[in-house]
């Protein structure tokens, strides 16, 4: 099969030096390099019976094509699919044995079926708990200080989603926590932690300017930052917009507890900063039957926010699962909706909307139809065209995007490979500060959507191609999986290194992959076979392929 390179400025090859690696080194740098872009034959089935949403996104996808002249790339490969799947809907690649099972299935309506079984998981209530929190305490992730925050908000998010809450209640009831918020104990969960929804106020310390600025970023996709001093220079907010807004959250800065305090039709009031000024409370658009006079501040502002005629709020979220499972929003940034950065595809965007608003903020709902519809399967290989067009198809979604893992994903998808623990891990380890998967997450960029922040750097690399972890997990003597492999008898080498490439990569070895690693094999005495399956697994681990998701 022949393998072309990509031109994918965006991407970072791994490699040790050549030192370090001896005579293998071509070896392990072209296992590296070339296994980014070859795969294994395809297979691919034909199209199982979607809900109507997935069938109407993809009918407004090749018509929005159509206009613009896009040819969108085929459908990806089950061993594809079943990585990529596996990556967006539990955080973490899948176990050998399951995407074996998965590719060599007959059954046409496997994808359906493996779908319908991670939304129903832990995982699934894990990932989208982790979305959530980014969405809400995007600043955990850089703030050291405000990252014990994490925990208890993630544990609330958790029990939310289990319970089967749609996603305007989560809003609702993170807008009408504060300080009086009571901490709610989890039963399953560690006994040192409570879960609470009051972090979303503490993180921002009760501040009415940074409550509003993350209100409108976080569940409107609106940034009001520039209105905070001054009227927006390019759209349409004004500064009495603003503070109009953050009257809402002034009783929650004087610790006055918004959902307790007192009744009646007391208008609130801020004073703006450096100024004489004095906003009274008001929504910057008219909602009908959004909110009722007598209320506390910040419960007819939640209501307001989350109502089902604030088309906004649907169009916000719609926006933010779509860039989770395609890498980039239909509106990009995702938090930067305005009159100058209109959607890519309008119309998709409206109907997802109002598929949201539909189904009544289920979450479950919309990523079962996002995932199942033929966009989603649409394969990230680079086509026979031009770097430009082809750049053109993923901005068009016409192709899937390549995207680096983020350091939760990286950390969860090589304890998967090696081995190092179960495929569904403790609640513990997910929450608790000082763990040896915090500690990478500290230096891999935690759970940031953000692709930016992805982007490995040189220690980076280093660590994840040098340190204990990598060494032990690629060691034939301490590896869990290399022993496996090498100490299952009866085994054949070529199906010694598909085991291999099964657990890293989720596919078996090509038939080019196969030949490099077949002569490297023959150029070694006997007792220095186990190594050269250990540098093997090494080069898997550290590959461009095994690092980011396609």
């Amino acid at each position: 099969m022949k393998c072309p390179i990509p031109p994918y400025p965006h991407r970072h090859f791994f490699a040790a030096p050549f030192g370090h690696w001896g005579g293998h080194a071509f070896l392990i740098l072209w296992l590296v390099i070339v296994s980014a872009v070859c795969s294994a034959e395809p297979s691919v089935p034909a199209r199982d019976v979607t809900d109507p949403l997935s069938q109407r996104i993809d009918r407004l996808l090749l018509e929005h094509w159509r206009t613009h002249g896009i040819r969108p790339a085929p459908r990806c490969d089950d061993a594809t699919f079943v990585r990529r799947v596996y990556l967006d809907l539990t955080g973490r690649i899948p176990p050998a044995a399951v995407a074996r099972q998965f590719v060599a299935s007959a059954d046409p309506a496997k994808r359906r079926k493996l779908v319908d079984r991670l939304l129903r998981g832990p995982g699934f209530v894990t990932q989208l708990a982790f979305l959530l929190q980014q969405i809400m305490i995007p600043e955990a992730d850089k703030d050291p200080q405000r990252r014990s925050s994490v925990p208890p908000f993630t544990l609330w998010l958790e029990g939310e989603i289990r319970s089967g809450q749609p996603y305007d209640r989560i809003v609702y009831r993170v807008l009408t926590a504060d300080r009086a918020a009571r901490d709610e104990s989890v039963a399953d969960g560690p006994a040192a932690l409570r879960a609470s929804p009051a972090p979303f106020f503490e993180t921002k310390r009760f501040d009415p300017a940074k409550l509003t600025r993350a209100t409108f970023r976080a569940f409107l996709g609106i940034r009001l930052d520039c209105a905070q001093c001054h009227d927006h220079p390019f759209d349409r907010w004004s500064q009495t917009d603003f503070w109009a807004v953050a009257a809402f959250f002034a009783d929650n800065a004087a610790g006055r507890a918004g959902t307790t305090g007192s009744t009646g039709a007391r208008v609130p009031t801020i004073h703006i900063p450096n100024s004489d000024r004095v906003v009274e409370a008001r929504f910057p658009w008219p909602v009908p039957d959004a909110t009722e006079p007598h209320l506390p501040a910040n419960e007819r502002l939640a209501r307001w926010v989350t109502s089902e005629h604030n088309f906004q709020f649907a169009r916000a979220i719609a926006n933010r699962i779509w860039a989770m499972l395609f890498g980039r929003g239909l509106v990009e940034p995702v938090d930067d909706f305005s009159e100058h950065n209109p959607p890519v595809v309008p119309d998709v965007l409206a109907a997802l909307a109002e598929g949201v608003r539909e189904h009544r903020y289920d979450l479950r709902t919309i990523v079962r139809a996002l995932v199942l519809s033929e966009a989603y399967q649409r394969s990230s290989e680079v086509s026979g065209a031009a770097v430009d067009a082809d750049e053109q198809a993923v901005r068009n979604f016409a192709r899937m995007a390549v995207r680096p893992l983020s350091g939760g994903q990286l950390y969860d998808s090589l304890a998967i490979a090696t081995g190092a623990y179960d495929a569904v891990a403790t609640l513990d380890e997910f929450v608790r500060l000082n763990t040896p998967r915090q500690r990478f997450l500290q230096v891999f960029g935690g759970q940031s959507l953000n692709l930016e922040d992805r982007q490995r750097t040189i220690l980076q690399a280093l660590l994840l191609m040098n340190g204990r972890a990598m060494d032990e997990a690629t060691d034939p003597q301490r590896s869990r999986t290399l022993r496996a492999v090498l100490e299952l008898p009866g085994l054949t080498d070529r199906q010694r290194v598909d085991a291999l490439f099964w657990s890293a990569f989720s596919r078996p070895a090509t038939a080019a992959e196969w030949q490099a690693i077949k002569q490297a094999l023959a150029d070694v005495p006997p007792g220095e076979r186990p190594r050269v399956f250990g540098d093997v697994f090494w080069a898997l681990l550290n590959s461009v392929e095994f690092c980011t998701n396609h």
